[in-house]
């Protein structure tokens, strides 16, 4: 079919070398990652000024905030919803091969905080690329991975924590400060802290599995099956809050919902080769290829 006439792409994977001896290693690493400029904004006294002329300038009534100098710097919004994020990965890798097979298996985590608060993001990959030696004339191999991510997110308040009152304090004595009575938008912290329960859990069986027959020795036939399963799973909860009239929720929300998608490609070709010498060589490859693709959603909103 047209997949077939684009032509093949092959691709090669590590696995381990005969007649070296098996391997082992280990890799580690840990960082951190932070925004490194953040936005030069107003900060309390400065914007409690701004907000006196504005209401000066419009209405002529007294000024919103008597004594603006005693206000000081105030809330810096920006360093109220960032963080310094620690990122950290571990890889550990087996290789080795013998006259029956070759073999590499390794696995692999990573674990990565988010620079907004509360944002958090895992993997752990395991994977096996190994050839099978069954006669002179006959291999076998795969190479597959499996892959589980875990994702936790959050609401992106960048935009907000630009525009929320500096002259309100994020959070002080068990109680989010009500930021929507000068500015048109909510505490941004609380957003962060009344809506970061949500997961997002990924399962993938990624990879193929293949046979090489050698036939009459100028044809070697090959079948290769190859999968790409993936499932994922969403649950987001956000609880009854109140922090102003502007930002609440009344009601409890549930969101739940699942993705699903199988791709599977099968591709079984022929190929005759032969050299008279070196200046002519002939090679001829001739096959077929199947290949299907389901994928499913679902999803549900309570309250």
């Amino acid at each position: 079919g047209a997949r077939g006439a684009n032509g093949v792409v092959l691709v090669s994977t590590k696995r381990g070398k005969a007649g070296q001896p098996s391997r082992v290693s280990f890799s580690a690493y840990q960082g951190w990652q932070e925004i490194s400029k953040t936005i030069k904004l107003a900060n309390a006294e400065e914007y409690a000024i701004l907000s006196n002329e504005v209401v000066q300038n419009e209405a002529g009534g007294p000024p919103t905030f008597p004594d603006p100098a005693s206000l000081g710097e105030g809330t810096d919004w920006q360093s109220e919803v960032y963080q310094v994020a620690p990122i950290q990965n571990y890889n550990v890798a087996f290789s080795g091969a013998t006259e029956k097979m070759s073999y590499s298996v390794s696995g692999d985590y990573f674990d990565q905080e988010g620079i907004l608060k509360g944002s958090r993001y895992r993997r752990l990959t395991v994977r096996a690329n190994n050839e099978y030696f069954v006669k002179s004339a006959l291999k076998i191999g795969h190479n597959l991975a499996f892959i589980n991510t875990k994702e936790t997110t959050v609401p992106d308040v960048t935009a907000n924590a630009y525009k929320a009152d500096p002259t309100v304090a994020g959070f002080v004595d068990g109680v989010y400060g009500n930021t929507s009575t000068r500015s048109s938008v909510g505490n941004p912290l609380a957003d962060l802290f009344y809506n970061n329960d949500n997961l997002r859990n990924g399962v993938r069986l990624l990879g193929n599995v293949y046979a090489d027959l050698t036939i009459l020795k100028n044809f070697t036939f090959r079948s290769s099956f190859g999968v790409n399963v993936y499932r994922e799973d969403f649950q987001g909860f956000s609880p009854v809050y109140f922090v102003s009239a502007a930002q609440q929720r009344p009601i409890n929300s549930l969101a739940i919902s699942r993705a699903e998608s199988t791709n599977w490609l099968w591709e079984n070709t022929l190929t005759f080769q032969k050299d008279w010498g070196d200046q002519l060589s002939l090679t001829v490859l001739g096959g077929m290829t199947s290949q299907n693709d389901d994928s499913e959603f679902l999803g549900e909103i309570g309250r």
